[in-house]
């Protein structure tokens, strides 16, 4: 199977699938080149345009994964190979010619991993091939570089940060201006992210460098208003990272700081990170990310919105981030503490993680109380356990990192006229959940096994009828989002946010029927405004807003 494209020929192969009894055909073509290598000069520069070659390149397998931030973090990864060669793309594309002449719509996936790990070859091909191509689509997986490789900054316009997002930009050019080569609709292009991958995406819709690039988007648990997601945090890392590699005298010289990263070995800057200091609590677990840099992103993100390209948008949440004992960073509960965990556990943690001293000053206390009568209204209900106090606290963790921020950036986009559809995930199989953990719930990631049955994160298992049901509703409004720009179950379409209704969302579990909700979790989102408005630090996004540095800045 060889396609012509602008840089050169490939050869890729077809792959014939059975699906529910019928074959499918697929053209696969794996471990494309978007960028040169970033590698000796191009280290620690945004990504440029590949070479073109002479004859016919092999696309038949898929290129080495990029380095993570640490090294045991090659276990996740599910990659054969790793290099900082690593900007490759793959495209697996109904055989059959469309019958539209522009081409299938496109579907774009960037994965997440906290900006620190991930590759494309842990979602496969087979699968993407099965549930996606099957439907007309054209199915796009991606990488970007990750950890200091991505996101090291200094903070100046020398080294402002942000090649992860360069580097998606990168690919969705390269797509942009090749995928009619492969059967797709460059004009019909939607890009798709999960956590990291959704707030990738996130930052790209409204970016002036990459916002012309695609129609649409899908952000799946992920947003840029989440501190996790945009944090100057990143400088102070680099600095460490800069000591522990003998660069710290360069600085105050930013191109002669990158000159003397550049002249250390992959294994001795992994071997860097792996000697910091573990962190102390917090919730923005993220060392190396993306940040506000006056050039990727050239303004803050509520002024890029409103000036922004109006891209109809699918967003969705769950109801909780994670299993507290799986949660691996600084607020990881272990397993031991679960039975025991108090008030007096809840109260700490406000005090010492989510409302500081170093935060609110003198008014940390009116904080903190507001925070606590919010989330323990109901404490006098509470079971004979004390896992009433633990879920409490997985809920204000996930709503600070996942829930609010989506629902903060939702009514932003619907304000400036995006067309901004919700979706809310609260279904999860409770034999793929651990019986010793309690708190459950659709938890982060849960979506994964429905959409790639290669995943890493969660083995194959066989599905039940509420299996089916709810894999059926979420691909049926992914799919029919990226073909029509609105997603719908069946004949069930749920509407855009508007004024009336602007939190209007679809309710997708084992259900049979998909069910429109009229508002979800108005309370919740009009409690953090509140608080935002009425302090000066905001605990959603970790940023002072008077002088705009993070809760690590401070």
């Amino acid at each position: 199977m060889i396609c012509d494209t602008n840089y050169g020929k490939l050869k890729g192969f077809v792959a014939e699938n059975l699906v529910d009894r019928v074959v499918i055909k697929a053209n696969v073509f794996l471990g494309i080149p978007f960028a040169k290598p970033p590698i000796a000069e191009l280290r620690f520069e945004k990504p440029v345009a590949p070479n073109k070659w002479e004859g016919i390149q092999s696309a038949s397998a898929f290129g080495p994964a990029c380095f993570p931030q640490k090294s045991k973090q090659f276990i996740n990864s599910q990659a054969s190979s790793h290099s900082e060669d690593c900007l490759y793309l793959n495209v697996i594309a109904p055989h059959s010619k469309s019958p539209d002449p522009k081409g299938y719509p496109v579907l774009v996936f960037i994965h997440g991993g906290g900006f620190s790990e991930g590759s494309a070859v842990q979602f496969g091909w087979k699968g993407c091939a099965d549930l996606f191509v099957s439907q007309d689509l054209v199915l796009v997986t991606i990488q970007y570089r990750l950890g200091q490789l991505g996101f090291s900054a200094s903070g100046d316009e020398s080294f402002p940060g942000n090649l992860g997002l360069w580097d998606a930009r990168m690919a969705m050019q390269y797509i942009s201006q090749n995928i009619h080569h492969f059967g797709g609709d460059p004009k019909r292009v939607t890009a798709w992210g999960h956590s990291a991958g959704s707030a990738i995406v996130s930052g790209l819709s409204v970016s002036t460098h990459s916002q012309d690039l695609f129609a649409q988007g899908i952000q799946m648990s992920g947003s840029v208003f989440a501190g996790w997601t945009t944090s100057n945090r990143v400088i102070q890392e680099t600095k460490k990272l800069a000591a522990l590699l003998n660069c710290s005298k360069y600085l105050a010289d930013s191109k002669q700081l990158k000159k003397c990263l550049k002249s250390k070995s992959i294994h001795e800057i992994l071997d860097a990170e792996d000697k910091t200091i573990p962190d102390s609590p917090q919730v923005n677990t993220i060392k190396f990310g993306p940040r506000l840099d006056a050039d990727f992103f050239t303004d803050d993100y509520l002024q890029l919105i409103e000036r922004g390209h109006k891209k109809p948008t699918l967003m969705g949440l769950l109801t909780i981030f994670g299993p507290p004992a799986e949660t691996n960073n600084s607020i990881r509960v272990s397993p031991e503490k679960m039975a025991t965990f108090s008030k007096p556990d809840f109260d700490n943690f406000l005090v010492g993680v989510i409302a500081t001293e170093r935060m609110f000053g003198t008014k940390a206390n009116q904080v903190q109380d507001r925070i606590s009568a919010f989330y323990l209204q109901n404490h006098d209900k509470r079971p004979e356990n004390n896992y009433f106090y633990l879920e409490k606290y997985i809920e204000i963790v996930s709503d600070i990192m996942f829930f609010v921020p989506t629902l903060i950036e939702a009514r932003y986009k619907r304000a400036a006229g995006w067309p901004v559809f919700l979706y809310f995930i609260d279904y999860f199989n409770a034999i793929k959940f651990p019986a010793q953990i309690p708190g459950k719930g659709s938890f982060h990631c849960v979506e994964y096994p429905y959409l790639f049955p290669e995943n890493p994160y969660f083995p194959t298992f066989e599905f039940n009828q509420e299996d089916k049901n709810f894999q059926k509703h979420f691909l049926d409004s992914i799919i029919s989002f990226t073909k029509a720009g609105q997603p719908s179950v069946g004949s069930t379409k749920w509407p855009a946010l508007s004024e009336s209704a602007p939190l209007t969302c679809a309710q997708l579990n084992g259900d049979q029927e998909v069910k429109v909700l009229k508002a979800l979790a108005p309370e919740k989102l009009k409690f953090w405004q509140n608080l935002s408005e009425d302090f000066d630090f905001d605990i959603v996004r970790g940023l002072d807003k008077k002088n705009l540095k993070s809760r690590n800045d401070l």
